[in-house]
């Protein structure tokens, strides 16, 4: 009955596997030729209630909310520079129970839950279109993180992060 949002979805692996539990998975991706693949994997796969679009996540997340629906459970899976700000702001505005973050960079990922857990402050316009006040959005607490070592005996690991939104009533307990 949840719906998934999969930010940086690239062929769409971890939003098709997770498919047969949603209702729906929107995929959005940068390079197009990935959003190809993702739509024919879930072909090949016989999933139906996946879908995919292009996008530039650090230019459309304004907009994406106008293209979507309301999604249960976002899942995010960036590149090594993490989450830009409109994203995070986006990400907050959602109001979704639960954000999934998967970072191949534990820098930029810190730097992301800090700013989902604690707030980031951001350009709210005021009456006067010249004027702009700074609030700080910050409703997101840590519920569990899990290393993935996927490259032995290297110093790359990628880390998995479960979010939930506070006063979700999701009871999430890390286990």
């Amino acid at each position: 009955s949840e719906v998934l949002l999969d930010l940086y979805c690239g062929s769409g692996l971890l939003g098709l596997s997770l498919a047969h539990k949603c209702a729906s998975v929107w995929g959005v991706e940068l390079v197009e030729a990935a959003v190809r693949d993702a739509r024919n994997n879930a072909a090949l796969n016989g999933i139906t209630n996946a879908s995919f679009m292009q996008g530039d996540l650090g230019k459309v997340a304004a907009s994406l909310g106008k293209k979507l629906p309301r999604p249960d459970v976002i899942l995010v899976d960036p590149n090594r520079a993490g989450l830009p700000p409109s994203l995070v702001t986006f990400l907050h505005d959602t109001a979704a129970a639960r954000i999934v973050y998967v970072s191949c960079n534990p820098a930029t990922m810190a730097r992301d839950i800090k700013n989902l857990t604690q707030g980031i402050q951001v350009k709210t316009p005021r009456r006067n279109k010249s004027e702009h006040a700074l609030a700080t959005v910050g409703n997101y607490e840590l519920v569990s993180v899990t290393p993935v070592d996927m490259f032995p005996h290297t110093a790359h690991v990628e880390t998995v992060v479960v979010l939930q939104r506070v006063g979700s009533g999701l009871g999430i307990k890390e286990s």
